[in-house]
């Protein structure tokens, strides 16, 4: 009797411990999975992204400094494309805040955006004479380009954060849209110096179903064996008629397409360069696109249609909606 009994508290104890471990492995997996969590949805950034060297502020002006590595966006919130990394302890002027109030508007070099601006996570900086930044509106969200999905086994790379999806492998080609973060491409070739990839997209967006997309902000999977593909020519360049002083203008921090309507649907009559200025006459009715003036020698009506999430634009309030030209 005495001996069952020592076994019936032996199991009891062993039980208990047994319970204490479990949990305590729970309570370490949940802080786990929030480290995990908090690292694969925050701003701050490890990822080999281009640096970004922000001009150095004037003594007394709004600055921001980063506490960690943060990502440089053209827009207010992570579904906007990253532009670069700054590194912890980098000092840039602030020249604006989000209507939020959770990201800062700073200078960057003009190579990095034509307009000389971009957005940091307040999250991870530390502001110094900030309390009368002006609120600035947050520009479009670019289009999402949504691929199909890959076929089982296939090469694939997976976005890390929101990616622009691009006509060639490099800065200087036009942006067909924006994958959102945790997007999954199929691989199908990979560039001559390996640092972009080419992935299958719909042919809506271009007919040979490829778009480009910067290794440093993807996860690739089984692309040892990617085949490099040629770089494709960059299209024709569009050089439009500079704007009237003080006039609606529109001015471009990516190379973007020229078309003859309002969606990607229309035909491109090529593409301008970063930094290009335009005439603009007019909006369509969404709001996202500008009717901006281009030579006759493209368009027999001077006429074309650029996408608003590229580009700055000033003195446009009053300009008048144009209706869309049919496809």
């Amino acid at each position: 009797m005495t001996e069952t009994n020592q076994d019936a508290n032996s199991k009891s104890s062993g039980n208990k411990v047994l319970t204490v471990v479990v949990v305590i492995l729970g309570v370490i997996a949940v802080i786990l999975l929030g480290v995990f969590l908090a690292g694969l949805f925050s701003d701050s950034s490890e990822a080999p992204a281009p640096t970004v060297i922000p001009p150095t502020p004037e003594a007394g002006v709004p600055t921001v400094t980063t506490t960690d590595y943060v990502n440089v966006r053209s827009g207010p919130g992570n579904n906007y494309p990253v532009y670069g990394v700054v590194a912890p302890g980098t000092s840039g002027e602030a020249i604006g805040i989000s209507e939020d109030g959770q990201w800062y508007n700073v200078k960057v070099p003009t190579e990095i955006i034509a307009s000389g601006n971009a957005w940091v996570s307040a999250d991870y900086v530390v502001a110094q004479n900030t309390e009368n930044l002006p609120v600035v509106p947050a520009p479009p969200p670019p289009p999402t380009v949504p691929p199909p999905t890959p076929a089982p086994g296939s090469p694939t790379v997976t976005a890390l954060t929101a990616i622009n999806v691009r006509s060639g492998p490099g800065t200087n080609y036009d942006i067909y849209g924006v994958a959102p973060q945790g997007t999954v491409f199929e691989a199908t070739g990979i560039s001559s110096d390996g640092g972009w990839y080419a992935v299958k997209i719909p042919t809506e967006y271009v007919e040979s179903g490829t778009g480009w997309v910067s290794a440093s902000y993807v996860k690739a999977d089984n692309t040892q064996s990617l085949p490099i593909i040629d770089t494709p020519a960059p299209p024709t360049d569009v050089i439009p008629p500079p704007p009237d002083p003080g006039g609606p203008a529109a001015v471009n921090f990516e190379p973007i397409n020229v078309r003859s309507g309002p969606s990607s649907q229309y035909p491109s009559y090529g593409v301008a360069p970063v930094g290009t200025e335009f005439k603009v006459t007019g909006v369509s009715a969404d709001g996202s696109w500008w009717v901006v003036a281009i030579p006759t020698s493209i368009a027999p009506d001077g006429q074309g249609w650029i996408n608003g999430a590229y580009v700055n634009t000033a003195n446009t309030d009053n300009v008048p909606v144009v209706e869309a030209p049919p496809l």
